[in-house]
């Protein structure tokens, strides 16, 4: 009976400590002057180790992550993202994370000024 109450004692703390949330944000960059969408630009998550993402045909991206309870940030209302491409300024942006079916947030860049 005592094996089967450290099991249990275990099991419960362990789920405590696995405890994980999904951060995910999403949106759309157009080039500022035009406001025509931006393919191919390239997404960072600032404050993750963790791929690029580049824009779609139309514009959009998508940047989401599991994040453990117990991480050094931890869960985060909001995602710190740098967006670049060639010959546009870069953009350093904070947006909320979001809930599936959330339209998406309109992002600028402007072209470079050489």
């Amino acid at each position: 009976m005592q094996m089967l109450q450290k099991a249990l004692f275990l099991l419960l703390i362990g789920g405590l400590f696995a405890c994980e949330c999904l951060e995910t944000t999403q949106g759309i960059v157009l080039d500022y002057a035009s406001k025509t969408p931006l393919v191919k630009v390239h997404i960072y998550p600032v404050r993750r180790a963790q791929r690029t993402h580049l824009t779609d045909s139309s514009g959009r991206f998508e940047v989401s992550f599991v994040s453990g309870f117990f991480e050094k940030n931890g869960c985060k209302k909001t995602m710190m993202l740098v967006l670049s491409k060639p010959g546009y300024d870069s953009l350093r942006v904070t947006l909320k994370n979001q809930r599936p079916g959330t339209l998406p947030d309109t992002l600028f860049l402007r072209r470079r000024q050489d």
